[in-house]
């Protein structure tokens, strides 16, 4: 019995050292997703690094609480505009090299930063709630310019950007078409399958308090953001998703879910050796052409 004391005492410190870890890294990602630093210091990379004219821009968020700035990039002679909406705790710069494909295709871009990131306004982030909201403003920014009003309008999203591409594209029939890479099915969902990445058998509780926390902050409850709710009304438009094979911090099921509940055409590319950022080597050049002929194709 006595040999026994120290082990299970060292087991009773570990247990208790783990459960401080999970709770730590709970109030962590619940304070930093809806509390995100700003990237100091300006933007490293413009749209002039691949030749571009640009504009910078602002505009107010749909919901009227904080404006927006960006970048509009216009093409000469355009087959279309195409907005551009990042993932969470990023800013445009994200996306410019998709931009970059669009632009040398004939398209004209609209890349701008979500609330409380990048320049744009706010100090409160909510995972694609409000968001929703700054890429409808967007839209209305795009309606009001008499050089943009008769370009058909798509839009482009990565990981929180594509599920705000949907929820947006959903309840606005002025987008044309939706392409997302990596976009997630609902919030909750998207909670979990992180917490499954980074606390293994602990992810129920990490995500249940991470849930609990944000709750404090997110002017809603995090299952109330769920875009494979909404997806079927983009239909009759077409929907094009891409998502890594080996995406391990959005599951492709989230993929295969949305595709299925959207019913329309476009079509589901999972991307072989690409995980949620990276799109693999041999098939980056290929996803890139991918969605620029969706575009090319659908766009009138």
């Amino acid at each position: 019995m006595t040999f026994l004391m120290p082990a299970m005492l060292a087991l009773a410190v570990a247990a208790c050292g783990y459960l401080l870890w999970v709770v730590a890294g709970a109030v962590l990602i619940a304070w930093a997703t809806t509390h995100p630093v700003r990237k100091p210091g300006g933007f490293d990379t413009t749209p002039a690094s691949f030749g571009a004219e640009y504009e910078p821009v602002t505009f107010p968020s749909a919901a009227g609480d904080v404006r927006i700035s960006g970048w509009l990039i216009p093409c000469a002679s355009p087959r279309g505009l195409i907005v551009l909406c990042h993932g969470m705790l990023a800013n445009r710069m994200e996306l410019l090299p998709w931009a970059e494909s669009f632009y040398k295709a004939g398209f004209s871009t609209l890349v701008f930063d979500f609330r409380a990131l990048g320049e744009s306004e706010g100090l409160l982030a909510t995972a694609g709630y409000l968001e929703t909201q700054d890429f409808l403003g967007a839209l209305d920014f795009i309606s009001n310019r008499s050089d943009l009003t008769n370009l058909p309008i798509g839009v482009f999203g990565f990981s929180m950007g594509g599920s705000v591409a949907i929820t947006g594209a959903a309840r606005d029939q002025r987008v044309k078409a939706v392409a997302t890479h990596g976009a997630f099915a609902t919030l909750d969902r998207a909670i979990m399958q992180r917490c499954r990445k980074h606390f293994g058998l602990m992810a129920r509780p990490a995500a249940w308090s991470i849930r609990g926390l944000a709750a404090y902050w997110m002017p809603v409850h995090s299952r109330e953001f769920a875009p494979i709710a909404e997806a079927a009304n983009i239909a009759p438009r077409p929907f094009l998703i891409l998502h890594g094979s080996e995406d391990s911090i959005i599951l492709p099921k989230d993929a295969h879910d949305l595709h299925a509940a959207a019913g329309t055409e476009g079509g589901l590319h999972i991307l072989p050796d690409s995980g949620h950022r990276r799109i693999g080597d041999a098939h980056r050049d290929n996803a890139f052409e991918t969605v620029v002929s969706f575009f090319t194709k659908y766009l009138p």
